[in-house]
C-alpha cells in the first residue's frame, strides 16, 4: 500500500515538473518574443538603417578613429556607457554620467578600463571591438544572446570610444613613460632608472641615513596611473609604519627598492614597470600591465639595529 502512493506521488511530481518546464520554455520564448519586438520598435523609432550582423549585434560607426584596429588577444583602454533600449543607464566609465544617473560610487576609479579584445565576457563587444580602430566611438546594440546577460532578456546598448590598444605591452609602456615623463617636463638628468627598471626621481634629498632593513618607516604615499588617476592614497588619513624590507604579499616589489634610496624627510616619485607592480594579471584596482607612479614622502624613520 505504501509503496504504491509512493509511486503514484512520484509520477505526479514528476509529471508536475515536466508540466512546469514546458510552461518555463513557453514563458521564456514570451519574453524573448517582446524583447525582440521592442528591439524592433527601437530600431524603426530610431531610424537606423544598419543591418545586424550574423550574431545579432548592430554595429553603428560614430566616429572612424585613425589608430590600429584591435585583434583578438589584444589589450584595449575604453571608455563606455551601457544601458537599456529605454535609456536606463546601467553602468558606465564616466564619472559625470555616473552622478547625473545615480549611480556613482566613490569606490570606483571612474575612466577608461582595460579588457582583452576577445575574452571581454560579452560576446558582442568582442565582435565589435574588432571593427573599431583606435580613438574611434561606436554604439553597440546586443540583442540578450550576445550581451553576456541572456537570462535576463534584455538588450543592452554599448557607447564605446576606443581610447588606444597595443599587442605589446612592454613597447606600450616604454612610449607611456616617454610621453609622461615629456608631459611632466621631468628630464633624463633627473631621473635614475635602477637595474630593474624602477624610475626613481628624488624630490626632496632628506636627512641621515639611507633606509636599510631593520628601520621601520614611517610613510606618506599616493598611488596613481600614468594618466593621473588616484588609485589609492593615504594622505590626509593616517601615516602608514612599513617595517623593512617591504617584501611582498604585502609590498609590491618596488616598494622595498625605492625606500632603500631614501631617507628621513625625503620625497621621490617612483614610476613603477608592470614588472615590478602587479604583472600581467592585475590585481582589484590595477588593471593587467599597469604602470603605476608613487608619489612617496618619507615622515620618519625608527631605526633598527
Amino acid at each position: 500500500m505504501e509503496k504504491s502512493v509512493l509511486v503514484r506521488t512520484g509520477v505526479f511530481l514528476l509529471a508536475v515538473a515536466v508540466l512546469l518546464q514546458g510552461c518555463n520554455k513557453d514563458n521564456d520564448q514570451e519574453l524573448r518574443d517582446k524583447v525582440m519586438r521592442q528591439l524592433q520598435q527601437y530600431i524603426e523609432d530610431n531610424n537606423i538603417t544598419q543591418e545586424p550582423t550574423a550574431s545579432g549585434l548592430y554595429y553603428i560607426l560614430i566616429t572612424e578613429g585613425t589608430g590600429t584596429r584591435p585583434e583578438n588577444n589584444f589589450y584595449v583602454d575604453i571608455d563606455f556607457t551601457r544601458e537599456l533600449i529605454d535609456g536606463t543607464v546601467l553602468l558606465t566609465s564616466h564619472e559625470d554620467v555616473a552622478r547625473d544617473n545615480g549611480l556613482y560610487d566613490g569606490s570606483v576609479i571612474y575612466g577608461p578600463i582595460r579588457l582583452q579584445a576577445g575574452n571581454t565576457g560579452v560576446p558582442g563587444m568582442d565582435e565589435g571591438l574588432m571593427y573599431m580602430k583606435e580613438g574611434g566611438k561606436a554604439q553597440m546594440i546586443m540583442p540578450s544572446s550576445i550581451n553576456g546577460f541572456s537570462s535576463t532578456y534584455s538588450t543592452h546598448i554599448y557607447t564605446v570610444d576606443l581610447v588606444v590598444t597595443f599587442d605589446d605591452p612592454k613597447q606600450f609602456q616604454t612610449d607611456q613613460i616617454i610621453n609622461y615623463l615629456d608631459e611632466h617636463e621631468i628630464g633624463s638628468d633627473s631621473v635614475f632608472i635602477t637595474e630593474s627598471g624602477l624610475h626613481y626621481i628624488e624630490k626632496l634629498p632628506g636627512e641621515g641615513e639611507l633606509i636599510k632593513d631593520g628601520d621601520i618607516v614611517e610613510i606618506w604615499y599616493t598611488g596613481t596611473y600614468l594618466d593621473g588617476r588616484v588609485f589609492d592614497t593615504n594622505v590626509g588619513e593616517q601615516v602608514m609604519s612599513v617595517p623593512m624590507p617591504a617584501e611582498a604579499p604585502t609590498y609590491i616589489e618596488a616598494w622595498d627598492e625605492a625606500l632603500k634610496l631614501m631617507r628621513e624627510k625625503g620625497e621621490a616619485k617612483i614610476i613603477v614597470p608592470y614588472e615590478l607592480a602587479y604583472g600581467e594579471y592585475g590585481q582589484n584596482k590595477i588593471p593587467p600591465y599597469m604602470t603605476l607612479v608613487f608619489d612617496l614622502e618619507i615622515e620618519k624613520v625608527l631605526t633598527g639595529k
